[in-house]
């Protein structure tokens, strides 16, 4: 009986079965080895698809169970996921969204965060009245700036100005001039003794945002990382009141909000509130890409009630088709999209990424620097990547000199499956962010040396040759996906000229992750690169860095969300089902200006596959219908402010309000 004791003890500490944890039942050392893997199994399974879904079907459910291999069968975790479902833990989904699963902590976190904007309503002063914002925002924008705002534009502006809600949203569809509009009214703003902070989830739109506006940007995860003991209340009184006092007379912009998960953007509003800012402004569209984490805090915010102005005039387009597309990929309507694009549709069985590459080659020089490229997914891009190098080099545009690196390449993990041993092999490196003393592992680089898949222990060796044995199933299942994160190498062939990008940062050198750079030089002596801003960086064979590179002549969707060029070529693939979606072809089509060719191995299976998904992200609290009460108290209330008032404006055929530059975009990555 001991013996039995002592093995079910240690299948539980293997397996990372932790006390105290509402997935897991009590008392589970008294049961039996499949009721323990079972039970273990489903509560993988539903951390593994909260940290990406706030909702998933209870299909997905069983099947991730099951895909971790723990010694369970199908009947077994169909019992446990209903009595997790009787517990509470589990959260079943109603109406439309009958069969879907969401978990208690995910709806507790959403509802919070809407308690967050509703403790900031009424909690600020206007900053001009909303009679005279309107005017003194448009005499801001010709008089500094030379534009004529439309009614989309005065709306968001007039929202910001004279709102005594601390969070207002403004959703506007790609192309509306959200960020034009902030040029005037961050002018204003400072007229009137206020400081405006740009906030962005990726470095390349933060600079975007700087470089744009004129506003003064941040990464989210920087700000909030800059002011963590506020939020985990280990913050004193007064650091508390210096905080405060840093934050008086702020407004704090988040641009590309749909890009934000439910946590990020709960911490944000819950920091604003502490924070006690002038003003927090959620800005994007809920229709463009959402977060690689769980949920869609940014439209979830709408649908509840965020006082909200509407900016729904797509500003950015110049030629009638690139015009057409744009508007029926924004309705939904994918068959016109592709109608619209009919003279600019090339059909390969094959190959597309060389066709794509050659596309690109064959221009000149000049509409080289005015044309992107974009892929669906990381295959697809890569293989772009190294198809356009190869036709440089053979043409003698890049090299003669050349190396060959050995580059770290992300393993698309979540925290809960790197706290299975049969995920880690042996070659890969475990980037530690900072010090895990539990598991004596210091900060840096840990090649995995060998794996045991039995005894669920990975060997790790660090930067200095020194062997660690490492239990992945002893990681906490809570804590900060960025702290360890799984890579695998590959060889990269660089040559001087090539274009590359950072795939992480190093902040002190103003290496920035996503960032664009050239290579200027190679020898003996290492690598010479040069950063879109004209910082000459100049690398050592053993810097670290060089092994954060990637070449950087495509992009996918979530690099290309937020910028802008004139042209594009884009490569579909209707094999690649989950990166076909309404959301990702939206922002592929309504990054350009003028003129977009798709490349597709077939039209019509591309067309059917953006249109059979939506790519949306879900959210618990419409899971299980929580809203209605939420959002017709909004109604009720009148929030949301309307530009219908001036529709004639809305149809101006006014140009785009930023003062337009026939250079293509630099996207910096």
């Amino acid at each position: 009986m001991l013996h039995n004791a002592a093995m079910i003890a240690s299948l539980a500490e293997r397996i990372g079965i932790k006390k105290g944890d509402p997935l897991i039942p009590k008392r589970l050392h008294m049961k039996g080895r499949e009721e323990i893997a079972t039970a273990h199994a489903v509560a993988s399974a539903v951390r593994h698809l909260s940290e990406r879904e706030a909702a998933f079907t209870a299909t997905d459910l069983a099947k991730a169970s099951l895909d971790f291999g723990l010694p369970t069968t199908m009947k077994s975790v169909e019992k446990r996921i209903g009595q997790l479902a009787q517990q509470g833990a589990l959260l079943r989904g109603r109406g439309a969204q009958k069969g879907w699963l969401t978990t208690s902590n995910a709806l507790a976190l959403e509802t919070r965060m809407l308690a967050e904007i509703e403790k900031g309503n009424g909690a600020v002063q206007a900053i001009l009245n909303a009679d005279t914002a309107g005017p003194y925002l448009h005499a801001s924008a010709a008089i500094n700036y030379g534009m004529k705002l439309n009614a989309g534009q005065e709306a968001a502006g007039r929202l910001i100005l004279s709102s005594t809600n601390r969070v207002v949203a403004v959703q506007g569809v790609a192309g509306a001039g959200k960020s034009s509009v902030l040029q005037p009214l961050n002018q204003l703003l400072e007229e009137h003794g206020k400081r405006v902070i740009g906030l962005g989830v990726q470095n390349t739109l933060v600079r975007m945002l700087e470089k744009d506006t004129g506003i003064p940007s941040m990464t989210l995860h920087r700000f909030l990382g800059q002011n963590r003991k506020l939020l985990d209340g280990s913050a004193g009184k007064g650091e508390m009141a210096a905080a405060r006092d840093e934050y008086r007379d702020t407004i704090l912009v988040l641009d590309e909000a749909s890009m934000v998960s439910t946590r990020d953007q709960d911490r944000l509003i819950r920091l604003a509130n502490l924070l006690k800012v002038d003003r927090l402004v959620l800005m994007g569209d809920e229709k463009q890409l959402g977060a690689v984490e769980a949920g869609k805090p940014f439209a979830l915010a709408q649908r509840a009630g965020t006082e909200t102005a509407r900016m729904d005039h797509n500003l950015r387009a110049r030629s009638d088709t690139l015009k057409k597309a744009q508007q029926a990929a924004q309705s939904g309507k994918t068959s016109d999209a592709l109608d619209h694009l009919k003279n600019h549709i090339v059909e390969v069985q094959e190959e597309s990424a060389i066709v794509a590459a050659e596309r690109w080659l064959s221009l000149p020089p000049a509409e080289r620097e005015r044309t992107s490229v974009f892929a669906a997914g990381r295959r697809l891009r890569s293989e772009i990547n190294t198809a356009v190098q190869t036709g440089l080099a053979a043409n003698e545009e890049i090299g003669p000199a050349s190396a060959r690196l050995t580059v770290l390449s992300r393993v698309n993990t979540t925290r809960e499956e790197l706290r299975y041993a049969r995920n880690y092999q042996p070659g890969m490196v475990l980037e530690v962010a900072s010090r895990q003393s539990r598991h004596r592992l210091g900060r840096g680089s840990h090649e995995i040396a060998a794996v045991d898949t039995e005894k669920g222990v990975v060997t790790l060796r660090d930067e200095r040759g020194h062997l660690r044995r490492f239990v992945p199933a002893r990681l906490s299942a809570k804590g900060n996906d960025q702290t360890l994160q799984l890579f695998e190498q590959k060889d990269l062939d660089l040559y001087t000229g090539d274009a590359i990008r950072w795939t992480a940062s190093d902040h002190k050198r103003g290496m920035i992750n996503a960032d664009r750079a050239t290579v200027t030089a190679i020898d003996q002596e290492g690598i010479t690169v040069t950063s879109s801003s004209g910082m000459e960086h100049k690398l050592k064979p053993n810097d670290a860095m060089l092994k954060r590179i990637d070449l950087a002549y495509a992009l996918n969707a979530h690099m290309a969300q937020g910028l802008t060029a004139d042209k594009g070529i884009a490569v579909l693939d209707s094999r690649e089902r989950r990166l076909l979606s309404q959301r990702n072809f939206l922002v592929t089509i309504t990054r350009l200006r003028d003129e977009l060719t798709l490349i597709v191995d077939s039209r019509d299976k591309v067309g059917r596959g953006i249109a059979t998904n939506l790519g949306e992200k879900s959210s618990a609290a419409e899971t299980t219908e929580r809203l209605g009460t939420a959002a017709a108290k909004g109604v009720r209330a009148g929030q949301i402010q309307s530009t219908n008032h001036d529709r004639q404006a809305e149809h101006e055929k006014a140009a785009e309000l930023v003062k337009e530059r026939i250079k293509p975009f630099e996207i910096g990555l």
